[in-house]
C-alpha cells in the first residue's frame, strides 16, 4: 500500500504542477490561483513525503494505512460519504485492522502529523529554516484562504473602475516557482530512490531537473 499511496500523491502534485504551467503560459495575469496549487502540490507531495522517508519498509506501509485511517475519521466526522456506497465505520474498521496487521513485521504505532506540520518539514527538507518555512506556508495559506493581509502583494495593480487588478509581483513568482520546482525535484527523486530505480534513470533526472532549477529565477522572500 506504501508504494502505492505514494505514487497516488505524486500523481495528484504533478496535476497541480500542470495546472500551475498552464497558468503561467495563459495570456492574462494570475497570482492567487498560483499560491493556492503550490499549496496544494506542498500539501500533497508533504504526505507521500512522510511514507517514504520512513526509515523502514514496515513503518513506510504503517504510515500510509494510518494516514488512511485518520482520512476515513475525518471524513465521517464531516458527514462525508464514499463513492463506493461502503459505510464509514465498516471503512474505517477495514482501515484500522490493515494498519494494525503491519505491527507484526515490525512496524511502530505513530501518530499522522497534521497536514501544515508535514507541509512545514517539506519545506524544511527543501532547505528552508523552521521560520521561513512557518511563514511560507502562512503566506501561502492565507492567499488560499482569500485573506486580505496576504492577497494585497498580488493586488497592487492600478484600481479600474474602482476594482482593484490581480497582479503577479515579480518576487512572488520567483518564490512560487522556486518552490514549485524544488518540491517536485526533492519528491522525484526520493520516490525514485525508494522504488529502486536504476541509478542512470535516477541521474538522468537530476541531472535534466537541475538544468531546469538553474534557469529559474534565485527565490527570495515574498
Amino acid at each position: 500500500m506504501a508504494a502505492q499511496t505514494a505514487a497516488l500523491h505524486r500523481a495528484v502534485a504533478t496535476d497541480h504542477l500542470a495546472a500551475f504551467s498552464t497558468l503561467l503560459s495563459a495570456p492574462t495575469e494570475h497570482g492567487p490561483s498560483l499560491a493556492t496549487l503550490v499549496r496544494s502540490c506542498a500539501e500533497t507531495w508533504s504526505r507521500a513525503w512522510w511514507i517514504i522517508t520512513a526509515p523502514d519498509w514496515p513503518q513506510a506501509e504503517y504510515r500510509a494505512r494510518a494516514m488512511k485511517v485518520d482520512e476515513l475519521i475525518a471524513g465521517h466526522r464531516r458527514g462525508i460519504r464514499l463513492l463506493s456506497g461502503e459505510s464509514m465505520e465498516d471503512a474505517t474498521a477495514r482501515a484500522s485492522a490493515e494498519r494494525e496487521s503491519v505491527l507484526a513485521v515490525g512496524a511502530q504505532p505513530e501518530p499522522v502529523p497534521r497536514y501544515t506540520k508535514l507541509t512545514k518539514d517539506l519545506f524544511v527538507a527543501l532547505g528552508k529554516s523552521d521560520d521561513d518555512a512557518a511563514a511560507l506556508y502562512s503566506h501561502l495559506s492565507g492567499v488560499a484562504h482569500g485573506e486580505s493581509v496576504f492577497t494585497e502583494s498580488l493586488s497592487d495593480k492600478p484600481p479600474q473602475n474602482g476594482a482593484s487588478g490581480l497582479a503577479l509581483p515579480r518576487q512572488n513568482l520567483r518564490t512560487y516557482g522556486s518552490m514549485m520546482h524544488g518540491i517536485t525535484f526533492i519528491g522525484t527523486i526520493r520516490l525514485l530512490k525508494a522504488w529502486g530505480a536504476p541509478s542512470d534513470i535516477v541521474d538522468a533526472y537530476f541531472n535534466a531537473a537541475k538544468r531546469a532549477g538553474d534557469m529559474l529565477p534565485k527565490d527570495t522572500a515574498v
